[in-house]
């Protein structure tokens, strides 16, 4: 499930949240190609951070995480019998 986390230090309004859900939403539709039903959005605002030593600044942390399944070859047995 690709899953889209942002971590700020600002504190963002509902209003702005629910516009960046929709805007998240679609980035991970045409970019990661993934069904919307199958993706996550977390947005966490008002976090304690800082960035360079700089705790005054806004900051914002994004990381997109997605889970492919490892992909092994069939012949586990390389002996010659």
């Amino acid at each position: 499930m690709p899953t889209i986390y942002v971590t700020t230090n600002a504190t963002v309004s509902q209003d702005v949240k629910q516009e960046l859900l929709k805007e998240l939403d679609s980035v991970v539709v045409k970019n990661i190609g993934k069904p919307l039903d199958y993706s996550m959005i977390i947005i966490n605002d008002n976090v304690t951070s800082s960035f360079g030593g700089n705790s005054q600044d806004l900051t914002a942390f994004i990381v997109r995480k997605s889970y492919t399944p490892n992909i092994v070859a069939n012949n586990f047995n390389s002996r010659q019998d």
